[in-house]
């Protein structure tokens, strides 16, 4: 059977987008997602958390999913992924794929011509430029796009401006679609997230404790995800394996193998807790294995879980290979046996890798990924930069004096660089743009203890915290900073280029 068409484009040039006004603002912005409540629970978790943070970051959301069973409580479920169950969530039973989404769309489409559209499927792409509906596209599997020849369509798009920009999950996406003619300034890379809170206060893994380590694996249970490489090092007393996810095939696990369905996102967490190690097996057969940007690999990150993960592309834009993780590759399970065994001998390496994992899993909060989708929507800045970013980071290095230390290293190198703090900045600048706290010409010390004062609701992270954490920042870079670029840094609003 020969793969669906899309429609042709509109012959009329779209409508201008509304104007950007500030957030909390600004306009109406409408997020068709694909994932049903009660199925497609990874992409359904990506969508949910987006969407919160583009709310968390000052971008009020709609999120438009097909209608559900009246048996399912939205609110219920909400909380269960472990976001706010006060979300503005719409179902529709207009807005299936077998309907080709048009009756909803047809019935909403003046205010969407008035608002921004943002979708994750390239037929509900289509189905909005059938109306003459502008919509920003976010992709998932370009496999899957080249198979059937909708790429064409897609550049066509772009150039027309039907379709305003792409988001990508990874890199090479992008670089893909630049090579096939999109304006790689309309092409953005947000790959999935993590919820950083979630995952603070753990304890250490034990990779030194009676009997091989504890591996637990969450996700979708089938061969082209590494399961049978999974059971197999667990019958040869490589590691002690319990699994929860569905099956793709009725599966009996082995003896000594423990095995759950899907588990709620607000559970992993503690799951994560009881692990020594992650191992993300994922193999090259896996369809869309090309554009894989895996939660449970930032989860284990965000963690501070040694990772072992398969060496594909997608994987190694996240994972450097003795640095934050190893590599191994795919199908070969002495390799991974090895690895289990290298960090078992090296627990200090293990440790190193795990430190280094969790201090990059900063870079992947939710609310990151939502800057990153605003941006491709052409919503302004939200607050004043990379704040609630830097106070989940914040929030981790708390209860992980490791963390903290590397930040204070990481301070340190971005002084010494003359870099401009956006954290520290976005930290003392209120949503009026204003200094917090005590009058400008205060010392360092007085306007940081203001700062981790307006953090301290959120985060938990306390005024000596932050003195401690940049204080040891400012002794690694060796230099006098009164009256210089650091303290004109601290006090500029974001988006202001470094003063001469």
């Amino acid at each position: 059977m020969s793969p669906p068409s899309l429609p042709p484009l509109p012959a009329s040039a779209p409508p201008a987008p509304p104007p950007a006004s500030g957030p909390g603002v600004g306009p109406a912005l409408t997020y068709l997602g694909r994932s049903r409540l009660g199925k497609d629970r990874a992409n359904l978790l990506q969508t949910l958390q987006t969407v919160a943070a583009l709310e968390g970051i000052g971008h009020p959301t709609r999120l438009v999913l097909p209608g559900w069973r009246r048996r399912i409580d939205p609110r219920a479920l909400l909380a269960g992924f472990g976001v706010d169950p006060a979300l503005e969530l719409e179902g529709h039973e207009g807005f299936r794929e077998r309907h080709g989404y048009l009756p909803y769309l047809r019935r909403h489409r003046a205010e969407l011509r008035d608002a921004r559209a943002y979708c994750r499927y390239v037929r509900q792409a289509g189905a909005c430029w059938s109306l003459g509906i502008p919509v920003t596209l976010e992709v998932h599997n370009r496999a899957m796009l080249e198979e059937r020849g909708w790429v064409p369509r897609l550049v066509e798009a772009q150039r027309r401006r039907w379709l305003p920009a792409v988001v990508c999950i990874n890199r090479a996406d992008a670089a893909a679609f630049a090579a096939a003619g999109m304006e790689p300034e309309r092409l953005h890379v947000a790959p999935s997230g993590v919820d950083l809170r979630a995952f603070g206060g753990l304890p250490e893994p034990d990779l030194l404790g009676g009997g091989p380590p504890r591996v637990a694996y969450l996700g979708r249970l089938s061969e082209d995800r590494g399961l049978g490489l999974l059971l197999a090092l667990h019958r040869r007393g490589v590691l002690r394996l319990s699994l929860a996810g569905d099956a793709d095939t009725a599966f009996e696990p082995p003896p000594g193998v423990a095995s759950r369905g899907f588990v709620p996102p607000r559970e992993v967490p503690a799951l994560l807790g009881a692990t020594d190690l992650v191992l993300l097996p994922y193999q090259p057969r896996l369809a869309h294995a090309g554009s894989i940007s895996p939660i449970k690999l930032f989860e284990a990150m965000a963690a501070g879980r040694p990772v072992i993960a398969s060496d594909l592309p997608a994987i190694r834009e996240v994972v450097r290979d003795g640095v934050n993780g190893l590599l191994v590759p795919p199908a070969d399970a002495d390799a991974w046996a090895a690895a289990v065994a290298r960090l078992r001998a090296d627990p200090g390496l293990a440790r190193r890798l795990a430190d280094a994992a969790r201090t990059d899993a900063a870079a992947y909060a939710w609310p990151q990924r939502a800057r990153v989708v605003a941006r491709a929507l052409g919503l302004p800045p939200a607050g004043g930069g990379r704040g609630p970013d830097w106070a989940e980071t914040l929030a981790a290095a708390r209860t992980h004096p490791r963390l903290r230390r590397r930040l204070a290293r990481e301070l340190g190198r971005r002084l010494a660089a003359g870099d401009r703090l956006d954290p520290l900045a976005a930290v003392e600048l209120g949503p009026d743009r204003r200094l917090r706290g005590p009058a400008r010409g205060g010392s360092l010390r007085r306007r940081l203890a203001a700062a981790a004062s307006a953090l301290r609701a959120e985060a938990g992270f306390g005024a000596t915290d932050l003195q401690r954490l940049v204080g040891a920042a400012l002794a690694d870079v060796r230099r006098p900073w009164r009256g210089g670029r650091l303290r004109r840094s601290l006090l500029r609003p974001p988006g202001v280029a470094n003063p001469p």
